[in-house]
C-alpha cells in the first residue's frame, strides 16, 4: 500500500524480473507434465524447449530462442530430435504455456518480486524503494493459458 509520501511507478519489466517469471512457469509447465513423473522412465528420449517473447518494442518485437537435447555419451538415453528409428509406439508430446502480461506491477505482486515505489523524503527529495507485498491468495495465475500443443510438436518433427 502507498500513502500520499509514496508512489507505486509501474516500471517496465527488468529482464531479469521477466526471465524470473519465465522460470517459475517454465517449472509450473514441467511440475503438470504427468510424464515427468517419478514413476515413468525413458530408454530413449529427444526433447526442445522454445521461448518466444512478444514485445511492444517496434525495433525488436519477437525475440525467439530455442535449445533441443543433443546426444551425449554421459547420458545416452538422451538424444538429439527426432529419434532416429523409432519404435512404431513411440510417442510426441507438446504444452505451450501463455503469459500475457499488460501491468508491470502486478506480476511483481504476483510474483512476490519487489515493486519500485518514490518515496518523497521529509527534505523534498524522492528516492526509489523496492517494496515486497505480501501474495494475495485471490491473485491467480493472471493471464495464463496453458494449451496441448502435441500436433504442432508432431508437425515439427514430421511424425
Amino acid at each position: 500500500m502507498t500513502t500520499l509520501r509514496e508512489t507505486a511507478i509501474n516500471k517496465p519489466l527488468t529482464g531479469l524480473e521477466l526471465s524470473e517469471i519465465i522460470r517459475r512457469d517454465m517449472e509450473r509447465v514441467i511440475s503438470g507434465e504427468g510424464s515427468l513423473s517419478a514413476h515413468i522412465a525413458y530408454g530413449r528420449c529427444a526433447y526442445e524447449i522454445v521461448l518466444r517473447i512478444h514485445t511492444a518494442n517496434p525495433m525488436y518485437p519477437i525475440a525467439e530462442n530455442s535449445i533441443r537435447s543433443r546426444s551425449d555419451v554421459a547420458t545416452p538415453a538422451v538424444e538429439a530430435p527426432p529419434l532416429v528409428d523409432a519404435p512404431d509406439d513411440a510417442s510426441i508430446g507438446g504444452t505451450t504455456l501463455r503469459r500475457d502480461i499488460t501491468s508491470p506491477n502486478v506480476e511483481r505482486v504476483r510474483e512476490g518480486l519487489p515493486v519500485p515505489v518514490e518515496v518523497r523524503q521529509q527534505d523534498g527529495t524522492k528516492t526509489v524503494e523496492n517494496v515486497i507485498y505480501p501474495k494475495q491468495a485471490d491473485a491467480g495465475d493472471g493471464d495464463v493459458t496453458v494449451t496441448d500443443s502435441t500436433n504442432e510438436a508432431k508437425s515439427a518433427w514430421r511424425r
